[in-house]
């Protein structure tokens, strides 16, 4: 077992994953909008104390449960906050096994209506066979036309430019 995993263990085995889940990933954000925060609760010469009651200050404010605030308190006083993102992902990670979800990430080259884009996500849960899908769309114009379909470590590349690169490719062997 990893680190990583070892300090998650006391939040999926409670079985409130998805509520403390949901507060880490919230202070997640706050930490990457608040470098003075992080710094404060990660440098090597602040006591851990100080550590702690910062901790506790932001805990009352964020409104955060008992068992998150606890947990968080213990990365803090433990020095293991430095493995609070994979933390955060592990957990991510096995709420959605549990719950078979499968995150897709759709990048297009523009925009599509409603309707089109619709029904593109129906044809790529029919195509890689999922039931339970969450997708995440974004546009990148370097693409210049079609998609890149990420399924966890499988990437399909439709895309006008992957098929210039492996034109390129090709052509240079």
């Amino acid at each position: 077992m990893t680190g990583v995993q070892t300090c998650a263990l006391p939040i999926y085995t409670k079985g409130i994953a998805r509520k403390c889940f949901e507060e880490l990933a919230g202070f997640k954000g706050l930490l990457q909008k608040q470098e003075d925060l992080k710094m404060a609760l990660t440098h090597p010469l602040i006591p851990r104390s100080a550590k702690i009651n910062i901790w506790e200050k932001v805990s009352k404010k964020l409104g955060v449960s008992e068992i998150t605030s606890h947990f968080l308190k213990m990365l803090i006083d433990r020095n293991r906050l430095s493995y609070f993102e994979g933390i955060v992902a592990f957990i991510e990670d096995f709420i959605d096994q549990s719950q078979n979800l499968k995150r897709v990430d759709l990048r297009l080259a523009a925009p599509l209506g409603e309707e089109q884009e619709t029904a593109l996500k129906e044809k790529v849960k029919a195509t890689l066979k999922l039931e339970n899908v969450e997708f995440t769309t974004s546009y990148d114009e370097s693409l210049i036309a079609g998609m890149v379909v990420s399924l966890g470590d499988r990437v399909f590349d439709g895309s006008l430019s992957g098929r210039l690169k492996s034109l390129q490719k090709q052509l240079l062997q």
